[in-house]
């Protein structure tokens, strides 16, 4: 509405306007005020249902336990979320079918160009003003490895809501339109783990980029190449420093082997290979094993961070 009614070209106020400022969604630091009593693994499990939309965190009871919440809340028809992001498409875009169509093909795992248009039996050269149109809206983003800004990438949700709500809630738009909410709920249950570790990813990477993180970095994300993979690549341009970092959401303390992992792909991360220095920060909801966490304090380059750690960074 602000773009259409005042910053457009058509509107009457175009050029009048003292500055803009496009407000950004909540880090998981700034959400955790609308929940002052969860735990720190509560807050990540319930950022990676509603994201960090005021409107949608709002929704939540603080009281009750995330998957009553997801019921009520997400998963029964009349409620504010139930229908949230098809009015969302509805109300900025046209042909939102086919829109919800690649998002949900997003969701499902589907980040490549062809591998959208594989899913949605289109074809890959008729997706790019979707595409466009997506992330104008930041809806989705499109992600490069960090170490080649410039290069090839892949598609994601930005959105935590729109990403969970087109994972459980859209592909089971029949069975809830019934009524039957146990039924999808059980299986949220069963899978949210995996969910919730994507989130995880995404909350670690807002952590280092945090004044307060020891690594200073100038950039922050992903890095790939062919079958390898890091879940946190930093740079600093400045420094010439490289920081990699691995995040494990399951019920297993970290070992060694973790970072053992890590230390044979750094020399694969083409990035000012002669004069860099590395950095590791490992990352994980049950915590290190005391082997690993011996390492960590013989090592200057080695951090480790729990779920506490990493909320109170923020």
């Amino acid at each position: 509405m602000m773009e259409e009614g005042v910053l457009s070209y058509e509107s009457p106020l175009y050029g009048r306007r003292t500055g803009q400022w496009r407000l950004e969604p909540m880090t998981l630091g700034q959400a955790a005020a609308f929940f002052p009593e969860y735990d720190p693994k509560a807050l990540v499990q319930t950022y990676s249902v509603v994201g960090g939309i005021p409107a949608y965190l709002e929704q939540f009871d603080p009281e009750a336990n995330l998957l009553a919440n997801i019921e009520q809340h997400v998963l029964s028809k009349g409620a504010f979320l139930y229908e949230e992001p098809e009015f969302l498409l509805r109300q900025e875009l046209r042909e939102p079918a086919t829109y919800m169509a690649i998002l949900e093909a997003i969701a499902s795992g589907a980040s490549r160009v062809t591998e959208i248009a594989n899913e949605i039996d289109k074809q890959a050269n008729s997706l790019s003003r979707y595409l466009s149109n997506l992330e104008r809206l930041a809806i989705i983003e499109k992600e490069t490895p960090v170490t080649d800004p410039d290069g090839r990438g892949v598609y994601r949700l930005t959105d935590q809501y729109l990403r969970f709500w087109f994972r459980y809630v859209s592909p089971n738009r029949a069975t809830l339109e019934q009524g039957h909410t146990t039924p999808v709920r059980e299986s949220i249950a069963d899978t949210f783990p995996t969910h919730v570790s994507w989130t995880f990813e995404d909350v670690c990477r807002q952590a280092v980029r945090t004044p307060t993180f020891p690594v200073e970095c100038s950039r922050v994300g992903r890095w790939w190449y062919n079958n390898m993979e890091v879940d946190i690549a930093g740079v600093n341009e400045q420094t010439e420093t490289l920081l990699l970092g691995e995040c494990k959401w399951t019920n297993d303390t970290v070992g060694p082997g973790l970072l053992s992992e890590l230390e044979r792909v750094e020399p694969e991360v083409r990035w000012r290979d002669s004069d860099r220095s590395v950095s590791y920060a490992l990352f994980a909801k049950r915590g290190f094993s005391d082997e690993l966490r011996t390492l960590a304090a013989e090592r200057d380059d080695l951090s480790l961070w729990t779920v506490n750690d990493v909320v109170n960074l923020f």
